[in-house]
């Protein structure tokens, strides 16, 4: 998709006809729990600019203000558009954040059954991370090839 369509990243879209070709059993189970994407969080210098880009792509009724940042429905996940100075409100607990020029691609948040399955996970393998609050686990950039990667108990 053109950058005037997709603002926060480079995009494309794409069908799977054949759901057995992707959706195998031996790439469905995590050994930290993981089942699917919840959101990703891009850094925009205009978060209103890139929702309007965005509105336009998946409908106004799409957009939303919240957590200091706009989201965007995706069709069962959610894009986050925060400015650069907005990281440390969407990551409370990570004393280093990269500072890029925007627009850059921050974190995910991953969805999990249990935190308790994905800390020993993360504890096996010598994996750092924070927790935010009883529902969240957070990886920090540095072990996580720069981005934030959270895990979240649904």
């Amino acid at each position: 998709l053109p950058a005037a369509v997709s603002p926060a990243a480079p995009s494309f879209v794409c069908q799977h006809l054949d759901r057995p070709m992707v959706w195998q059993d031996q790439w469905l189970a995590h050994e930290n729990g993981a089942r699917g994407v919840l959101s990703v969080t891009g850094v925009v210098a205009e978060p209103g600019d890139a929702a309007v880009a965005y509105g336009t792509l998946f409908g106004p009724a799409a957009v939303s203000a919240g957590h200091g940042c706009v989201e965007v429905d995706v069709g069962g996940a959610t894009v986050r558009l925060t400015t650069p100075g907005g990281l440390s409100r969407l990551y409370p607990g990570l004393p280093a954040l990269p500072d890029h020029p925007p627009p850059w691609l921050s974190g995910m948040r991953l969805a999990v059954e249990n935190l308790a399955t994905t800390a020993v996970a993360l504890d096996a393998r010598g994996v750092p991370y924070f927790r935010d609050g009883g529902r969240i686990l957070r990886v920090p950039p540095e072990m996580a090839c720069g981005v934030v990667v959270e895990f979240a108990e649904i």
